[in-house]
């Protein structure tokens, strides 16, 4: 699932049944295989949350 004013960079991967937190980042060529919590950055292979 992925939340509203989600934010995904180009190349981005969001894998399995991950949920995407509102207002998040996802950033560019970032393999997300975790949850995402609103308002947070997923960035890098594989996502870390910052």
């Amino acid at each position: 699932m992925i939340g509203s004013g989600v934010r995904i960079g180009a190349g981005a991967r969001i894998l399995g049944g991950v949920k995407i937190g509102d207002d998040a980042n996802i950033g560019a060529n970032a393999v997300v295989l975790i949850d995402v919590p609103p308002g947070r950055t997923a960035v890098g292979v594989p996502a870390r949350i910052r």
